[in-house]
C-alpha cells in the first residue's frame, strides 16, 4: 500500500502518537499528586513511554526533513536501531503488564478505569509498534541492535538497585510514601540476592532471545525477496 510509504501520512500519524503518549505520561504523573512523594519516575513503564516520545520526536524531525527535500514516498530509514529498541521496550511493557497483573490487565474494569493505564500499557505500545512495523525500513536493523536493547534496561536496573540501597529499609509505601522496589524482580530483601540475580539473568537471556528472534522475523521478507 502506497500510503504506508507516504511521508506526510507518517508525519500526521507520529504527531498524533506523541499527543496520545504524552497524555498518558502526564496523567500518570498527575496521578501521583495525592501521595506524599511522586514516585512516577521509578517505573519502567513511565520511563519507556517517555523514551518512546523522544524517539517519535526524532522520527517527526526525520519525516519533516524528507518532506522538505521532496522525498515523499519512502520508508523510514533513520533511527532504525533506536526505533527497534523502543519497539522491544514497549512490547515487553504491554505483554508483561497484561500477563503478570491479573487484577489490572486488559480484561478487567480496573484497566480501563484510569486513562494512564490503558494508554501507557496498550495504546502507546500498540501505536509505536505499528509505526515501526509498517513505516520503517527494517532491513537496516543491524546485527548488534538486539544487544543494544540491553543498554537502557541495564541502566534502569542499576538505578533501581542503587536507589534501594540509598533508601535502606524504609517502611511500606502506605507508611513511608516511598516505593523501594517497583517490581518484585528487584526485591532482594524478600527473595534474596541470589534469586534476584537469577531472575535478572533469566530476563537478560529472554530479552536477547526475543530481540534476535524479532530481528530475524523482520529481515526474513527482505531475504526472501533477494532470493527471487
Amino acid at each position: 500500500m502506497e500510503i504506508l510509504k507516504n511521508r506526510i501520512f507518517h508525519l500526521v500519524y507520529r504527531i498524533i502518537y506523541i499527543g496520545i503518549a504524552l497524555t498518558g505520561v502526564l496523567a500518570s504523573w498527575i496521578g501521583w499528586f495525592p501521595d506524599r512523594y511522586n514516585e512516577f519516575y521509578v517505573f519502567f513503564t513511565n520511563q519507556a513511554n517517555i523514551f518512546a516520545v523522544v524517539v517519535a520526536a526524532l522520527l517527526v524531525l526525520s519525516t519533516i526533513i524528507d518532506i522538505k527535500n521532496r522525498n515523499l514516498n519512502k520508508k523510514e530509514d533513520r533511527f532504525i536501531n533506536l526505533s527497534f529498541m523502543t519497539f522491544i521496550y514497549l512490547a515487553i511493557t504491554a505483554i508483561f503488564f497484561n500477563v503478570f497483573s491479573p487484577d489490572q490487565n486488559i480484561f478487567t474494569p480496573a484497566f480501563w478505569a484510569r486513562i494512564q493505564v490503558w494508554i501507557l500499557h496498550l495504546v502507546s505500545p500498540l501505536l509505536f509498534c505499528l509505526d515501526f512495523v509498517l513505516f520503517s525500513d527494517k532491513e537496516k536493523i543491524t546485527k548488534f541492535a538486539p544487544l543494544e536493547t540491553l543498554i537502557y534496561p541495564f541502566i534502569y536496573s542499576a538505578f533501581i538497585i542503587i536507589r534501594s540501597l540509598i533508601l535502606g529499609d524504609v517502611p511500606p509505601f502506605h507508611e513511608s510514601g516511598y516505593i523501594r522496589f517497583p517490581y518484585p524482580i528487584y526485591d532482594y530483601k524478600t527473595y534474596g540476592v541470589f534469586n534476584v540475580v537469577l531472575m535478572l539473568l533469566a530476563m537478560l537471556i529472554l530479552s536477547i532471545g526475543l530481540s534476535y528472534l524479532l530481528r530475524f522475523l523482520f529481515l526474513l521478507p527482505y531475504k526472501k525477496g533477494k532470493q527471487k
